[in-house]
């Protein structure tokens, strides 16, 4: 190892959840008779922001274009320092309400480790103007991201979020739409095959003006 030169990180990393997702936005928003504009996260420019809605998959502990723009809400992804351990992520609610856990963490088979239960934060915030939205769809893994757009293309998951959103104090955007984080439990299958997802609640917060992104 001490031959082998300098080491250097590469950071070209997409899971195979955040390409599912992808795909089922591409999909949702060919049959709306829209062609999205797809990016890394990491290219995201002021222009972008200040032009366009966003929508941006994954996480803030993972994704540091994300936890530039995300602000801070009940819920915030946080990793465990003292370990190790890739599955040691989790989601923290800062204000939990009657029924809801402080902590959100994937839960996985005893025998195979495989994931069977994920987390995902689905995001809707103003964008740098106010004409423009940014959504955020991450999850604790890919797997929670995936399942975070299942939710959100599918009707049923759209009825249950609208449904769910007028019994909650929402704070409207300047410009259109409300600013909230929902947070959504994904039931997956051997590890890695998305089952369904189920909004678990919502939680609103202010109207803060994302900052804009910074060259990494």
């Amino acid at each position: 190892m001490a031959r082998a030169g300098s080491l250097f990180y590469d950071n070209g990393y997409t899971g195979t959840g955040d390409l599912r997702a992808m795909a089922m936005l591409i999909s949702q928003f060919a049959q709306m008779g829209a062609t999205p504009i797809v990016k890394s996260s990491y290219d995201i420019s002021t222009d972008d922001l200040e032009r366009h809605n966003v929508i941006l998959l994954g996480s803030s502990s993972e994704n540091p274009a994300v936890a530039q723009i995300i602000p801070t809400g009940d819920f915030l992804f946080e990793s465990v320092a003292s370990t190790h351990d890739p599955w040691s992520d989790q989601i923290v609610n800062s204000r939990p309400r009657s029924g809801e856990q402080s902590k959100y963490a994937t839960v996985h088979d005893p025998v195979t480790h495989g994931i069977e239960e994920d987390y995902a934060l689905v995001t809707f915030q103003s964008g740098v103007t106010p004409e423009h939205q940014i959504a955020i769809l991450g999850g604790i893994d890919t797997t929670g991201t995936e399942g975070a757009a299942l939710l959100v293309t599918s009707t049923a998951g759209v009825e249950e979020l609208s449904k769910a959103l007028t019994q909650v104090n929402t704070v409207p955007q300047t410009g259109k739409g409300k600013a909230f984080q929902a947070l959504v439990r994904v039931d997956v299958k051997k590890g890695y095959q998305v089952l369904d997802s189920h909004l678990v609640t919502i939680h609103a917060f202010g109207t803060t003006k994302p900052a804009v992104p910074t060259a990494p």
